[in-house]
């Protein structure tokens, strides 16, 4: 059968005008596909006939998106429809409840009741499910019509021509390697209501609450059979121990949800319990389940991103709505040079370590220690950042400025006092004064869609300038004169320190009374922001108590035994799989996020592990400090290019498999730096091949890492306070304090003075390196088939 007249059958009647109009979209399908043969056909490919396509194509994705909207906005409304009706239902909850009680009442009476009741919830789960397959028709539509365009006709895909930068990733239900991209000109916030759909998590609580109450219909009509002595009813047939039918009927897991253990009422009334009765309810409930199941699957295979520089800049929530952008083009920036500082900062002491370790009178090693300081307190620092963003943004700010200023003025001052521990301590302050998570939350909070694909693309190009500048100062600076100046030595060493002081301090002249806090209220900020970071993307959907005056009933009767202890066995199996403890290590929910990780985690420790170590391989190669910060600079500005590079591929390639490569290349530059002779250096060619190899590689492994992060982060993750963005700055930083306490530990242990030395410690270094990549391309290959986005 047709997927045309699928849709005609299978939905419903009364709704078919609400349905992705499918038939006209293939139609206008076919117009494009003519007018792309004729160009082809013709001699001359003109620009006009090109044009025309073009804009047959984009005729082609506003009637879709329009379609789309259409059908966002019924199901807007008929969620609405049966949220009101359950709302309805629950209210008769308490009416029924005290009737049942009711000493002069017939049991036949009271048995009327509740059959009526269970009547309309079985209504109201009809449709919910009819609800659910809209959902699943619709996104079959949506995947079917895009396939047919991307696979018939060259897709639509971000550009000049074509102004916008989301697109939709059509996932195939089989063959999960296979993604088919096509722009859309939806906006963001019918993105969002897309998305809402697509979760459709208030569709699933209504269905938590019917499951619950046709449940405690059951048990009450239960109890009433138990009580009027109609031991031969069916329904005593059927008793809750039937472990394998609840298991399947109420599996928590297929739902995201757990069923709450009964309590029994003050007169022994189990009227909490949720019972299973296989001739009558059952039918309903299974069907409603696999009307969920069915349509959260076929919302899972398409999917809306946005532009590839928010990603790499960590930022993974939708914009703030106009009247919340209140981002100055000072304060952003101001932020964008706070970004660019500091990273400035953090790298200038690399190709600068080998001379200050000789005027300490320590081990070149050592400089490991010096460099790695900065990201122990940095990782406390972007936690106590992200929090003080949720009162304020100018003060973080200008605490941020005048810490790194002193820290600055700190390193200059151990040159001549105090040596190796207050220059450990300089760069502890460097590190408290890490405000990247508070540069990119200004980003995602206030800054407008137009403007944040700017904005974001300008935080990652601040951050790789400010890579490339730390290591290239050296060059200027090592043409100044050794002098002392008021018992101070005056050097390309401290004069590094002063000149970052001094940058610091103009950065505090200008932001201190020109940059102004954001003032948003409330109603204006975003709603990650409002709720101080809490809001609950995925919550559990079971009853709330503003829905469900029966539970609020339960706790406020307080608990009761079981009256006749059947249901012990049940409930103690519910029981005992709610008492099971949570581990996202082997949660296929969590797996993915934690793949993402460990991938940035991992990058991070050899892409550190080797800028740290360089220095030492440069000593015996006899490099300057100038032709060390030369490579290093060089270096930090191949950074941009290549997420340029990897952002185009990031259409056409999957995220993990650039991941895949870019895993394979670090293993392939550690075993090109990896010597066999323990007395002879490797060739410089191949070490300096290695050291490219495995730099370029952690560029690539970055950005397709955090591409895929934004696609597959554990929603309870995607934003608030403790965010991914957070979470890959931890991440980061952890991993170059592996990296460069690793470099300093091995090089403690066997020395770096000889050349045998040298070549031992390169040895386990980048051993170490090849096992910790093969041990994460080992966990990426075991949740492999979850990154297929």
């Amino acid at each position: 059968m047709k997927f045309g007249e699928k849709l005609r059958v299978e939905g419903l009647r009364e709704w078919r005008y609400a349905y992705i109009a499918y038939g006209p979209l293939k139609r206008q399908l076919d117009v494009i596909m003519d007018a792309a043969d004729e160009q082809t056909q013709e001699e001359n490919q003109t620009e006009v006939a090109r044009h025309r396509v073009d804009q047959l194509k984009m005729m082609f994705q506003r009637h879709l998106d329009s379609e789309i909207v259409k059908v966002i906005d019924f199901y807007t409304v008929m969620l609405s429809s049966v949220q009101d009706m359950v709302d309805r239902l629950q209210e008769e909850h308490d009416d029924i409840l005290s009737r049942i009680r009711a000493p002069d009442l017939p049991t036949r009476s009271k048995l009327g009741l509740i059959e009526v009741r269970q009547e309309k919830w079985r209504a109201a789960a009809r449709t919910a499910m009819s609800l659910f397959e809209y959902i699943t028709l619709n996104m079959q539509a949506l995947r079917k019509i895009v396939k047919k365009m991307v696979k018939k006709v060259n897709p639509l895909l971000p550009s000049d021509f074509v102004d916008t930068e989301n697109v939709f990733e059509i996932e195939h239900p089989t063959e999960p390697e296979t993604k088919l991209v096509q722009a859309t000109f939806l906006t963001d916030e019918e993105i969002r209501r897309m998305e809402a759909m697509k979760e459709h998590k208030e569709l699933k609580e209504v269905h938590q609450d019917i499951r619950t109450a046709l449940g405690q219909l059951q048990s009450w009509m239960n109890w009433l059979n138990d009580t009027a002595g109609c031991s031969n009813s069916p329904l005593d047939q059927i008793t809750l121990a039937n472990n394998e039918l609840y298991e399947s009927l109420f599996e928590p897991g297929s739902l995201g949800s757990t069923i709450e253990a009964p309590r029994a009422g003050r007169d022994n009334l189990p009227w909490n319990q949720v019972a299973s009765n296989v001739s009558e309810f059952e039918p309903v409930l299974r069907e409603l389940r696999l009307a969920t199941i069915k349509a959260t699957n076929s919302a899972r295979l398409i999917s809306v991103t946005r532009d590839w520089f928010e990603s790499q800049a960590g930022i993974f929530e939708m914009p703030p709505s106009p009247d919340a952008a209140i981002a100055t083009s000072l304060g952003l920036f101001l932020n964008l040079v706070d970004t660019f500082l500091y990273m400035a900062n953090y790298n200038l002491v690399i190709p600068l370590n080998n001379q200050f370790c000789e005027q300490l009178g320590v081990s070149h090693s050592v400089g490991g220690i010096i460099v790695g300081a900065a990201d122990v307190t940095a990782m406390i620092s972007a936690v106590n950042f992200s929090m003080w963003t949720n009162s304020s943004f100018r003060k973080p700010l200008i605490f941020s400025g005048a810490v790194l200023m002193v820290s600055n003025i700190l390193y200059s001052l151990a040159y001549d006092f105090w040596g190796l521990p207050l220059l450990v301590a300089a760069r502890l302050v460097t590190g408290l004064g890490n405000a990247r998570a508070l540069n990119r939350r200004y980003i995602a909070d206030y800054v407008t869609k137009e403007n944040r694909t700017r904005a974001s693309a300008a935080f990652v190009g601040a951050s790789c300038l400010g890579m490339a500048t730390g290591p290239f100062l050296s060059l200027p600076l090592s043409f100044i004169p050794h002098l002392k100046f008021l018992g101070l030595t005056i050097d390309n060493v401290t004069v590094a320190g002063w000149l970052m002081a001094a940058v610091w301090g103009l950065f505090l002249l200008i932001a201190v009374p020109f940059f102004s806090e954001p003032k948003a209220k409330a109603e204006a900020l975003p709603q990650h922001q409002r709720n101080g970071g809490k809001d609950r993307v995925y919550d559990s959907p079971v009853l709330s108590t503003a829905r469900a005056p029966l539970l609020h009933a339960v706790e406020e009767n307080g608990k009761m035994e079981d009256r006749d202890g059947r249901h012990d066995s049940l409930m103690g199996a519910v029981d005992g799989r709610r008492s099971k403890k949570f581990n996202m290590w082997v949660d296929p929910h969590w797996m993915p996020t934690i793949a993402t990780i460990l991938l940035l985690f991992l990058l991070k420790v050899l892409q550190q592990g080797a800028v740290s170590s360089f220095p030492i391989y440069g000593d015996h190669y006899q490099w300057t400090d100038k032709q060390i910060g030369m490579f290093l600079a060089a270096m930090g500005i191949f950074v941009l290019p290549v997420n340029f590079f990897v952002g185009a591929l990031s259409y056409r390639i999957l995220d993990r498999e650039l991941c895949s490569i870019s895993l394979s290349l670090c293993l392939l530059g550690s075993v090109l730096v990896y010597s066999t002779h323990t007395y002879h250096f490797i060739a410089t060619w191949r070490y300096f091949t290695g050291f490219s190899v495995i730099y370029v590689a952690t560029i690539v492994l970055e950005g397709a890492a955090m591409s895929l992060m934004s696609k597959v982060i554990h929603p309870s993750w995607a934003r608030g306070t403790f965010n991914a963005g957070l979470l890959a700055t931890e991440a980061g930083s952890l991993g170059r304090l592996f990296g460069n306490a690793f470099v300093t530990i091995i090089g403690g242990a066997v020395g770096v003075s000889t050349v045998a030395e040298v070549v031992i410690f390169g040895d386990v270094n980048y051993g170490v390196f090849g096992i910790l990549t093969l041990c994460v391309m080992a966990f990426t290959m075991m949740v492999y088939g979850k990154l297929a986005v």
